[in-house]
C-alpha cells in the first residue's frame, strides 16, 4: 500500500519546503504540506493548555517552539483520523531522504510482522537493546525497548493515529519521546528500521535545540525535586522500560529475536 506523504512545515519556511519538495518531486512522490504551528505566535492561553497539564508530569514547561512541534504532529494525526487515511508517512521538513521511497515502501510491504508505527529516521542509541524482529531486502525491523529521540520520519497507520490523537490530549513528554511510550498510547507494534533511511538535512538548524539549550536547567532540576508528579511518572517510566527490556531479552533467549549487527547502524 502506498502511504500518503504528509510533510510538517511552517508556512514561511521557504528554504525547508523547497528542500524537501525537491527531494520528493525527484522521486515522483505525491505529498502535501501540513502547516505547522508556530509556537511563538501562540497566545499565552494556548501555551498554558499544553504546559499546565504537562507540569503535573514533567520538570519544566515546553518552550513555545516545543509546543508548536507537539501541536503540529497532533494536527497530522487529526488529519489522518478525519480523512480516514489507512497509512501515512509523516516527514518533518528538514528530512533528508537516503533511499528511493518507492523501493522502500515495496520492501516494507513484505514484512509479515504486524506493525502500527515504523520509525524510519531515528537510529537506536543504545545498541544493546536493539533486536532484529524480521529482515527483508537488507532492511531490518528493529524492536527497541528504550526511548529514542527523533520524529522526523515515520510510517503510521490509521489505527495508531487514532491512538496518538487521543494520547496527544494529555501532554506528557516532548513529541518524539511521547511517541515511544507504547504502554501509554496503546500502539501495538512500534519498530525502527535499519539501516537508517532518512537523516536530518545539514544546514537547517533546529530552533527547538536552541530553545532547549536556553532553558535554565538548574531551575528545572530544582523544580523536579519538589514535583511529586514528575518523580512518580519518571519512576513509572523507568519501570516500564525495564519490563519491556526484560521481555525482549527473554524473546532473544528463546530465539524469537536476534541481536542487531553493528553494520546496520553505519
Amino acid at each position: 500500500m502506498q502511504p500518503r506523504v504528509l510533510v510538517i512545515s511552517l508556512p514561511h519556511a521557504e528554504d525547508r519546503r523547497e528542500s524537501i519538495g525537491k527531494q520528493l518531486n525527484e522521486q515522483a512522490i505525491d505529498f502535501e504540506f501540513i502547516d505547522a504551528v508556530y509556537g511563538k505566535d501562540l497566545p499565552r492561553e494556548a501555551l498554558d493548555r499544553i504546559n499546565q497539564p504537562l507540569l503535573r508530569h514533567y520538570r519544566r514547561p515546553f518552550s513555545p517552539n516545543e509546543v508548536g512541534c507537539y501541536s503540529s504532529h497532533g494536527k497530522a494525526y487529526q488529519k489522518i483520523v478525519e480523512e480516514k487515511i489507512p497509512l501515512a508517512l509523516i516527514l518533518e521538513d528538514d528530512a533528508l531522504l537516503k533511499t528511493d521511497l518507492h523501493r522502500l515502501f515495496a520492501s516494507i510491504e513484505k514484512f509479515t510482522t504486524p506493525w502500527e508505527l515504523i520509525n524510519i529516521g531515528s537510529v537506536p542509541g543504545k545498541r544493546k537493546y536493539a533486536y532484529i524482529k524480521e529482515k527483508q531486502d537488507d532492511l531490518a525491523l528493529i524492536e527497541y525497548p528504550h526511548k529514542e529521540v527523533g520524529a522526523h520520519a515515520y510510517l503510521v497507520t490509521r489505527t495508531a493515529s487514532e491512538k496518538l490523537h487521543r494520547d496527544w490530549q494529555s501532554p506528557y513528554r516532548a513529541a518524539d519521546v511521547q511517541l515511544t511510550f507504547t504502554w501509554r498510547n496503546g500502539i501495538k507494534g512500534y519498530y525502527y528500521l535499519l539501516p537508517n533511511q532518512v537523516a536530518v538535512a545539514a544546514g537547517l538548524p533546529s530552533t527547538l535545540t536552541a530553545e532547549r539549550d536556553s532553558v535554565n536547567t538548574q531551575t528545572a532540576t530544582v523544580r523536579a525535586k519538589f514535583n511529586l508528579g514528575y518523580i512518580l511518572s519518571s519512576a513509572a517510566i523507568s519501570l516500564h522500560w525495564k519490563f519491556l527490556q526484560l521481555r525482549s531479552r527473554l524473546r532473544y533467549w528463546r530465539g524469537k529475536l536476534h541481536l542487531a549487527d553493528k553494520t546496520l547502524f553505519d
